[in-house]
């Protein structure tokens, strides 16, 4: 016996089932009313009623969110997201206002002032992982809102209001602070001053020599993307809020630099541009990214074309341009994969894909078991430069050189390529983005 599609008129109006749903939630009965909410929502949802099914999933993720149930509260979010799309929601102020809504809804942690005996640390380890749903909850949220974004109506890199809202959550609640990330999403953002306030609250509580990286680091990304504008007011508020605060603002090489280059980019001057990069090269060092955002500028303000990976390479890059299958100089496997930037571990070997090129090498150790590479090859040498622990204790991140017959290949200028190894030899891979040689 075949069901019938139930009619529109077959519903009632999502108000009496969103004033039942909040009656079971305050009762306690958070995983029914977690399967109400869902079973519910699709209903309407399959009527076509997508404005209610929205009102019903919204609903629910305050309230979930609201009594503390993360994890209920963020599957409620991800399910109002993808009704967003079902229902081809445009990128308007009406539903970003929903989504400002929900993301207010997401808790704040608040970390222990003062550890003093075991209790105390149990709190604290406790707390660190509330933490840490919340942010991971809240950022695959948001994140998903952005792909929605992209998609019906916002700017090619998504909402500005929802990356605003990521980059403080995540800077304000992870309880290690990834200023990268938080850069990354603020200059996407459209809030200058507002990023300027953080990284004001940054340089109060930062290492020494911290504060001047994330001050260049902010202006850089900012440039790298076009955005001369916000660049000026981000330096300019941070100047501002810091006198206020009667705090000292950066006195570097680096902010020197940052200071000439702003000036700089006022006017076509190629020649000044490059002459700041070869004076200021050892404080840019500090960083190596800051080179490859540097080459964005360049692209962006002076149409100076990025260099190919395999330019100024000599006698390397000749080896990379030849046909496939060729044995090099002893290297093992030489393939191309146009486009291909990973690295894969698996089984005790590692296959590094180099701009154009498959290079593979064997008997790469996992640097986690304090273990050093045995020489694969005669002309292959490989050099641990750094390991740093991930999230997952069983992961390793590590940093190698690479040098072949006499020669030396680079990327990211100090870094031939980044390996996530394994302990138990399981395959992993890291993508990496902007491959250049140096």
């Amino acid at each position: 016996m075949s069901r019938e599609r139930p009619k529109k008129g077959a519903l009632p109006p999502a108000q009496e089932n969103i004033e039942k749903l909040e009656k079971v939630v305050e009762e306690g009965n958070y995983y029914g009313a977690q399967q109400m909410y869902k079973s519910i929502s699709a209903r309407y949802v399959a009527a076509q009623r997508f404005s209610e099914a929205v009102d019903i999933l919204q609903s629910g993720a305050c309230n979930q969110l609201k009594h503390g149930q993360v994890t209920c509260g963020a599957e409620l979010a991800a399910l109002f997201v993808e009704t967003l799309v079902k229902g081809r929601f445009p990128y308007d102020d009406e539903t970003l206002g929903r989504v400002r809504k929900i993301y207010k809804a997401f808790p704040r942690i608040p970390m222990p002032q003062q550890l003093g005996d075991l209790d105390d640390m149990q709190q604290l380890s406790e707390t660190l992982g509330e933490a840490k749903t919340c942010v991971e909850g809240c950022s695959s949220f948001l994140k998903s809102a952005l792909k929605w974004s992209k998609e019906f109506g916002a700017p090619k890199g998504g909402a500005p209001e929802i990356h605003v809202m990521l980059a403080n959550y995540i800077y304000f609640e992870s309880p290690e602070v990834d200023m990268v990330r938080v850069s990354y999403h603020f200059v996407r953002g459209n809030n200058p001053k507002e990023f300027a306030s953080t990284l004001v609250n940054f340089m109060g509580k930062c290492y020494p020599g911290e504060d001047d990286l994330a001050i260049a680091r902010a202006i850089l990304m900012y440039l790298a993307v076009g955005n001369l504008r916000d660049a000026n007011i981000l330096v300019d508020e941070i100047k501002k809020q810091v006198e206020s605060k009667q705090l000292d603002f950066p006195k570097s090489n680096l902010i020197q630099f940052i200071n000439f280059l702003l000036q700089t980019l006022l006017r076509d001057a190629l020649p000044l541009f490059n002459m700041l990069r070869e004076k200021y090269k050892s404080s840019l060092d500090r960083e190596p990214t800051f080179h490859e955002l540097l080459d964005e500028i360049a692209e962006k303000f002076y149409g100076v074309r990025r260099r190919n990976p395999l330019q100024g390479m000599g006698m390397f890059g000749e080896i990379f341009k030849r046909p496939s299958g060729d044995q090099v100089m002893g290297v093992r496997n030489m393939k191309t994969y146009p486009g291909e930037e990973h690295v894969d571990i698996s089984r005790g070997k590692a296959e590094a894909h180099i701009g154009i090129a498959q290079l593979q090498i064997v008997e790469v150790h996992s640097p986690c078991h304090e273990q050093r590479p045995r020489m694969p090859r005669p002309d292959i040498k490989l050099q641990e430069l750094g390991t740093r622990n991930l999230e997952n204790p069983n992961v390793c991140h590590s940093r190698w050189h690479v040098e072949m017959a006499g020669g030396t290949m680079r990327l990211h200028h100090i870094v031939a390529f980044t390996v996530l190894a394994f302990n138990n030899g399981r395959l992993g891979h890291s993508k990496i983005p902007n491959v250049a040689a140096d």
